[in-house]
């Protein structure tokens, strides 16, 4: 499931390799035992029971899939002598979030021009959707305003474009627009009563 190893990247601390950025694991009913030397993407193959993953309930199949996520993980961690630390850290991050993948982006809120409102998108990744809301507070942070931006497939292919930038366009309206600068939402701060 993608979004449990989204989370699951989005919790992994930092670990320097030599060379690789990525693991892929790919869970099949007979794996292979080799793992391939480090390169920049490493392909993994780990046992699983398909069946038993589609008879469990939502919840049960995240825990599953983060299983074979850690056990892929550290299978190639263990190959190359990585330490084992940052992958445990993963692990029990993601389990102690209960598999909820929210984060604001960007990381920085932006500010308007006035310095009153700040905007940033309020992110949820989970099994079945990714949504993103514009969301607008004022400097006590006290929320101002909250528009659906995004409602997409839980596919970063498919959502992760729309993620370009977020700027204030008046000292009224933030608009978020995607990577090749089309617009993707704009949201006007509600008028005073």
């Amino acid at each position: 499931m993608r979004t449990v190893a989204a989370l699951y990247s989005r919790c992994f601390p930092r670990l320097r390799t030599a060379s690789t950025r990525k693991i892929y694991v790919d869970c099949v009913e007979r794996p292979d035992a080799r793992v391939p030397g480090e390169l920049d993407v490493v392909m993994v193959e780990i046992g699983f029971d398909e069946p038993a993953f589609q008879r469990a309930d939502a919840h049960g199949r995240k825990v599953i899939a983060l299983d074979a996520l850690q056990a892929g993980a550290l299978k190639v961690a263990t190959a190359h002598r990585w330490p084992r630390a940052p992958f445990d850290a993963a692990y029990k991050a993601v389990r102690a979030l209960d598999f909820v993948n929210e984060w604001t982006w960007p990381r920085t809120r932006k500010v308007d021009a006035s310095r009153r409102y700040f905007a940033y998108l309020a992110c949820r990744h989970d099994s079945a959707r990714f949504r993103a809301e514009i969301v607008i507070e004022d400097r006590r942070g006290v929320e101002i305003s909250r528009t659906l931006a995004i409602d997409e497939l839980p596919d970063e292919f498919i959502f992760g474009g729309k993620l370009g930038k977020l700027v204030w366009t008046s000292p009224t309206k933030v608009e978020l627009f995607e990577r090749f600068g089309e617009r993707v939402c704009a949201v006007a701060l509600p008028r005073s009563k």
